[in-house]
């Protein structure tokens, strides 16, 4: 294990191999002490997705629980997600790599076409009575993407950059760690509705999704996303809102903006 020293944080870790850093964080909150945490490992056995999903990843991906403790009411987390989204965008752009996001947590980038995901978020609360710990969970293809995954991409694939993990962490924590103080500061989502928009791969009035929700699916339009974060479609002419859900089914994606030189 090796301890790293990040402004804000009670603690950062880089591990070799654990099972999953989600639950490594978990065990953890009762050190937090109050501040931030984070716990990052190089390899893990049993990394987990939204909804239970196995999470792949290639060698060398960044793979880390980020913990943050607040006494905003549950409520009031809508969109924390979303945000977090806007962290690692701004993150990765110091690298050189333009990213997208795609509704609700996951980091794509659209070439040719095509959308290609280069990591995701997994987000979890723990409730402590007064205050509550968010674990942020986050996986990052770096230098590789995983070869059992269809359409994945790596930062140096997409960038021509290299970074190692602990580089990766480093501005990742500094990053998210901002985006939950202006959320909290902020008091919530609707200061960032107009960034997440900027920052998706879908275009207003252009893309067309397929909502899987399980027990049926929806199809419509893109028509923007509300100030909880949830997905606004056009369907029939009708706005409606979905706070959950699978997309199964995208046309029309707004293609990445160009590196600069």
């Amino acid at each position: 294990m090796r301890e790293l020293s990040l402004p804000g944080y009670t603690f950062a870790r880089i591990y070799e191999d654990v099972p999953s850093t989600m639950d490594l964080a978990r065990d953890l909150i009762p050190t937090l002490n109050g501040g931030a945490g984070v716990v990052c490992a190089l390899s893990q056995s049993a990394g987990r997705g939204r909804q239970g999903r196995r999470w792949a990843s290639a060698e060398g991906a960044m793979m880390a629980t980020f913990l943050f403790q607040t006494t905003q009411p549950l409520a009031s987390l809508s969109g924390y997600s979303l945000v977090v989204g806007l962290g690692l965008v701004d993150a990765f752009d110091r690298f050189g790599a333009k990213l997208q996001l795609k509704w609700p947590n996951d980091l794509v980038i659209v070439c040719d076409d095509t959308l290609r995901k280069l990591g995701g978020i997994l987000i979890e609360v723990q409730d402590l009575g007064d205050a509550r710990v968010i674990l942020v969970g986050v996986g990052v293809n770096l230098a590789d993407a995983p070869d059992d995954v269809g359409h994945a991409a790596s930062i140096e694939g997409i960038s021509g950059s290299r970074i190692s993990v602990p580089e990766a962490l480093i501005t990742v924590s500094e990053y998210l760690r901002l985006a939950h103080e202006l959320f909290v500061s902020f008091d919530g989502f609707p200061r960032f509705q107009g960034r997440w928009e900027d920052a998706a791969c879908f275009a207003k009035d252009v893309t067309a999704i397929t909502l899987d929700l399980g027990e049926r699916q929806v199809a419509g339009t893109y028509a923007g996303i509300d100030e909880r974060g949830s997905l606004l479609l056009r369907v029939a002419g009708d706005v409606r809102s979905f706070h959950s859900g699978h997309l199964i089914e995208l046309r029309g994606l707004r293609p990445a903006r160009e590196k600069e030189r």
